[in-house]
């Protein structure tokens, strides 16, 4: 039995997904396919715009074997945690053998080379960084630079860092050889729009069908940009632009699904404004410099700009400092919102989110062979985790409960919450 995973966040799955794991089965010859799934928050440091257990089922239905939740603390990490944490429980697992990602450059070799690099960091390479660093600039410029002199035989290996695909992917790569992973990485190249842009249509001319035909995948920031603008509002909305998303975007098996989760209603991170403005309230220098990349400057700008905050959005807006860029900014305050405190992205447990009934091989060999606890069912489940583990896994919980107060909050019905959820099976 071969396995390939696949690292995603599907928010929300679309065509460009579905071809990388066709792309992926395909190259692999993988009898399975696991995605290993950002929950109810995403790295950009956001909610999912649709829960997870929609995503899941989407993921499924567009052509994923099974589904397994990364924790907060390693979907709210930066790109280094972030892949670190993801694929240290894809390790823990002992049942993949390869982890496909997309990237702009497509080439495998390139992006090891520049991990290997990476790696061995030289005094040229860091105090270049430094160097770039107090010259104002956010992290990922600064690398690219320090990077391209500390290497200049290989500079054209410095354009890979500018990428964010490309960028993951080395990181990817880094975490592999840090954690001595059996894995073997494999790389897809991207097809369509960039992973920032906002853009469906790039020429006036060109019709949603023909852009989002061949290589022509909108990238999942322009669709959530779209539906975030025209969300329907019962479940047959005549908006044309929903109807070309859903019709070019979007696998028709997932269609219906993503329907029903958009009249369920979205989360934007003003959503979180009130809780925001919770912790602020309550907050000195001391607590907000225990969180990650919050530094005592940083500290005492949030606090001295908490008291004026209006919404989520404008407060992070008036709060990123020059070198930091949005991103780091929106993964710090959504930190704070949920108190992960914790620098640690290790996994401690593997959450089963759902499977296809046809994989029910591969989840009796992650049940036999995975080095961690594996949950399928969140109650009964916990009595298998550690103290650590169990911290993390109801911390977990927590927030995806945040998560569903407000989503029930703006429905005005009840939402089951996490300790009634079970397995989603496809088909069921």
């Amino acid at each position: 039995m071969k396995t390939a995973a696949i690292i995603a966040e599907y928010n929300p799955f679309h065509n460009g997904h579905a071809y990388h794991i066709e792309e992926t089965r395909r190259q692999t010859g993988a009898n399975f396919i696991i995605a290993a799934m950002s929950g109810d928050y995403v790295q950009r440091g956001a909610p999912a715009l649709i829960d997870k257990y929609a995503r899941t089922k989407m993921a499924l239905a567009g052509g994923a074997d099974l589904v397994i939740e990364l924790p907060c603390s390693v979907s709210l990490a930066s790109a280094e945690g972030f892949a670190s944490g993801a694929v240290s429980l894809l390790t823990a697992l002992s049942c993949v053998d390869e982890l496909s990602f997309g990237s702009e450059c497509g080439d495998m070799e390139r992006l090891s080379l520049s991990a290997s690099l990476l790696a061995s960091e030289s005094d040229t390479f860091r105090q270049e960084l430094r160097a770039r660093m107090k010259e104002g600039m956010t992290y990922p410029a600064a690398r690219q630079l320090a990077f391209a002199a500390a290497h200049p035989e290989h500079r054209e290996l410095a354009e890979l860092l500018a990428t964010p695909n490309n960028i993951l992917g080395i990181e990817y790569c880094l975490a592999l050889r840090s954690l001595h992973s059996p894995i073997r990485p494999r790389t897809i190249t991207r097809k369509g729009s960039g992973y920032h842009d906002r853009t469906l249509f790039h020429t006036e001319e060109a019709s949603f069908k023909e852009a989002s035909s061949g290589t022509g995948y909108p990238s999942a920031s322009a669709i959530r940009a779209a539906l975030t603008a025209h969300p329907p509002v019962s479940g047959h909305s005549d908006n044309p632009e929903l109807t070309d998303i859903l019709q070019y975007g979007i696998p028709p098996a997932c269609r219906p699904i993503l329907r029903k989760a958009l009249v369920d209603g979205i989360l934007t991170q003003d959503d979180y404004t009130p809780y925001l403005y919770y912790r602020l309230v309550y907050s000195d220098d001391a607590f907000l410099s225990s969180f990650p990349d919050v530094t005592p400057e940083l500290a005492n700008r949030i606090r001295i700009l908490g008291r004026h905050i209006r919404s989520y959005s404008e407060f992070a807006t008036a709060l990123k400092p020059r070198q930091y860029t949005r991103s780091r900014i929106d993964l710090i305050l959504m930190r704070l919102i949920l108190d992960i405190r914790r620098t640690d992205t290790a996994a401690f447990y593997a959450r089963i989110l759902g499977f296809k009934k046809t994989a029910a091989p591969l989840l009796k060999a992650i049940r036999q062979n995975s080095r961690i606890p594996v949950i399928t069912r969140p109650a009964p489940d916990e009595r298998k985790l550690t103290a650590e583990a169990l911290a993390g896994f109801r911390a977990d919980l927590r927030a995806s409960e945040l998560a569903r107060h407000i989503r029930e909050a703006s429905l005005g019905r009840h939402i089951r919450n996490e300790y009634t959820r079970g397995l989603i099976l496809d088909p069921e």
